[in-house]
C-alpha cells in the first residue's frame, strides 16, 4: 500500500507545547510554481516533508528534531 503522509501530533522540543494534526508529506518534489508536493497537497498545509516517509517520520519518536512526534495515522495515496 502506497501512503502520501500523515497527520501527526507532536511536540516542539524547546517549549514541550503539543501540537495535533500537522501533515507531514512523503512528497520527495514540490512544485514551486503550484505551491504544492507531488500529490497535489497546498505547501500552506504542509508542516514538514519526511521525503524517506513512513521510516523517517517513525525516527522523529526516538530522535527528534525540532520537534518530537508523538503519534501518527497514515494517509493513502
Amino acid at each position: 500500500m502506497s501512503y502520501r503522509g500523515a497527520y501527526a501530533t507532536i511536540q516542539w522540543v524547546d517549549n514541550k507545547e503539543v501540537v495535533n494534526d500537522c501533515y507531514i508529506s512523503f512528497s520527495n518534489e514540490c512544485d514551486a510554481e503550484k505551491e504544492c508536493d507531488s500529490f497535489g497537497i497546498s505547501d500552506h498545509d504542509i508542516f514538514y516533508f519526511c521525503e524517506k516517509g513512513e521510516e523517517e517520520l517513525k525516527g522523529y519518536m526516538t530522535e527528534p528534531f525540532e520537534f518530537k512526534v508523538l503519534d501518527y495515522q497514515l494517509v493513502r495515496a
